[in-house]
């Protein structure tokens, strides 16, 4: 796979993934666990396709927990 790379990732690449394995160690050493299909779901079916479909999308706005259930104790 190296061999037919034409040039490195862009440097916000290396820092996001700094971030992400941040955040799974800490959640890791926490013992959390998280509703990634709930989650996913959400993002899923709010995604429009095609460049006009673009917007961000708030992935806390109207999760079906409480909100005291979502924060870590």
């Amino acid at each position: 796979m190296l061999e037919h790379r034409l040039k490195s990732p862009p440097e916000e690449v290396y820092s996001l993934h700094r971030k992400l394995s941040g955040s799974y160690l800490l959640a890791a050493k926490l013992k959390a666990t998280v509703s990634c299909g709930q989650l996913f779901e959400r993002i899923y079916d709010s995604y429009k396709f095609g460049e006009e479909g673009f917007e961000d999308i708030n992935i806390d706005e109207g999760s079906p927990r409480g909100e005291e259930q979502n924060r870590i104790a």
